[in-house]
């Protein structure tokens, strides 16, 4: 692997992303989201885009704009659209434009998703051993003290006569508010 993409060691097969083939028409996209893509590829180490209406072959992937899309859905061709309505990829149609101030940002989120998408069905994504550790907070010696001599003096208490239970059961409850806020 090329140093260049070290930071990527462990996350993904370098190889399999150095190999995809994913094209697009760029006339029939936004002009950010083809830029948006192509920088995006550059940095995962994918090869170049291809300017074309379908991949070269099977394992490659298409890519569609919704409003102009020409192919249903499948393994190798993603939809996308975004707009008024937020960012799609199941076909669906994102209605109005969005504003132009917006579409640098959409359109680099839109890509994100795509690329994140053409990793998971390409399986380049590596597995991620997630350690199930959980580290407690451990109180401090002031707090644990406090809580000793409380559990002390509740242990230490005569009992109580009926009259007496429900006035300390009002008494315990309006502490218990006033600790809590």
């Amino acid at each position: 692997m090329s140093e260049r993409f070290s930071r990527q060691r462990g996350l993904v097969r370098q190889e399999t992303v150095s190999q995809l083939r994913v094209s697009l028409q760029f006339d029939g996209f936004p002009a950010p989201f083809v830029e948006a893509m192509r920088t995006l590829g550059e940095q995962l180490g994918a090869p170049e885009l291809v300017d074309q209406a379908s991949p070269t072959s099977n394992d490659g992937f298409q890519i569609e704009w919704v409003p102009t899309a020409k192919q249903e859905p499948r393994s190798n061709c993603l939809h996308v659209s975004y707009g008024a309505k937020g960012i799609f990829l199941d076909g669906s149609s994102a209605g109005e434009a969005i504003d132009a101030v917006y579409e640098p940002a959409i359109a680099t989120v839109a890509a994100c998703l795509i690329w994140s998408e053409i990793l998971r069905r390409s399986e380049a994504y590596q597995p991620v051993e997630i350690p199930k550790i959980s580290i407690g907070e451990r109180p401090s010696e002031r707090e644990f003290a406090s809580k000793l001599r409380s559990n002390a003096q509740v242990l230490t208490r005569r009992p109580l006569g009926a009259s007496e239970r429900t006035r300390g059961r009002r008494r315990d409850h309006a502490q218990a508010c006033a600790f809590a806020t």
